[in-house]
């Protein structure tokens, strides 16, 4: 059982209760307090909590209602059942309150609630809030899918994409430092219906250039390489199936070598250098467009990778 303790809108403390149910949060100062207890299969609960002299010992004890039996399949893109996917709930704070993210998702397999059997059937209590509930369903050959359910919906059905990896190696141009570069894999907002591009996927470039990128359904893709040299960003790329030692070409883009050097001529190192579009009539300059550099020891910064 979670226990979270607010104070305002902000969470000062999440415990988990032990085998008797006790939960215990020390430190606390003179103030008003919300206690949050959230579980599976039960409705959430909360109490106020008002100290106003200290020392003060309180004791708040909850009695948890039974949530409601919900049933459904969770099923593949053609159809097909999935066979032992687990299900578990997604907790929320009340709507006066923050979303809670430390307890957003399942750290592993052991907090599903149950489990799909051949059919891709299964049930499970729910506790809901307000009347509505976020349940999730995983795999390991797919990737997860979320959704909300109102407590009157009789039959939910899960429909899990493929979970597809894509690992390779970033094409290496003069000026890259890959120690502090890393790539991701975002869907356009064109093929999403979104307004802003979303990222399915993310990995750190390792020191020969390569990469991995994991746990994204089939789609319509750009890369997005963020290096020492700008953010770079590929064509579009339709991904269908899983794709091993694949090179990403990163789009040659203007190159401007300075150096920085003080008035007796000597290099000047970690200069802090910045590079920013200018407006056509050259009356203003875009801050949210631009590349910076510092110099090295002798007194050189490369640009590259300009988005302008």
């Amino acid at each position: 059982v979670i226990t979270s303790l607010w104070q305002g809108r902000q969470v000062k403390g999440t415990q988990e209760t032990d085998a008797d149910g006790t939960y215990l949060f020390s430190g606390m100062g003179a103030d008003d307090y919300i206690l949050e207890v959230m579980a599976p299969a039960y409705l959430k609960a909360t109490k106020t909590l008002k100290i106003e002299t200290l020392p003060a010992t309180e004791s708040v004890d909850f009695v948890l209602e039974d949530g409601e039996l919900i049933q459904g399949r969770v099923l593949n893109s053609d159809g097909r059942p999935i066979a032992d996917a687990g299900i578990y709930q997604l907790f929320s704070s009340s709507a006066d309150q923050p979303f809670n993210s430390s307890t957003n998702q399942p750290e592993d397999d052991d907090e599903a609630l149950t489990h799909s059997d051949i059919n891709g059937a299964f049930s499970m209590v729910v506790g809901f809030d307000k009347g509505l509930a976020s349940i999730g369903a995983q795999h390991s050959s797919y990737t997860r899918q979320i959704l909300d359910i109102e407590n009157d919906r009789s039959l939910v059905s899960f429909i899990l994409n493929p979970s597809l990896t894509l690992s390779g190696k970033l094409t290496h141009f003069d000026g890259l430092d890959f120690d502090s570069s890393s790539i991701s894999l975002k869907e356009m907002p064109s093929y999403s219906g979104r307004k802003y591009a979303k990222r399915v996927a993310h990995s750190k470039i390792d020191n020969e250039g390569r990469f991995k990128l994991s746990d994204f359904p089939p789609g319509i893709y750009t890369f997005q390489a963020n290096t020492n040299l700008g953010e770079i960003t590929t064509d579009d790329l339709e991904i269908l199936t899983s794709l091993e030692n694949y090179e990403v070409s990163l789009p040659l883009t203007p190159r401007i070598e300075v150096t920085v050097i003080d008035a007796s001529g000597a290099p000047v190192e970690s200069a802090h250098l910045f590079m920013s579009e200018i407006s056509q009539d050259s009356s203003w300059l875009d801050d949210s467009r631009f590349i910076e550099c510092r110099s090295d020891t002798n007194g050189q910064c490369v640009f590259g990778g300009m988005p302008f």
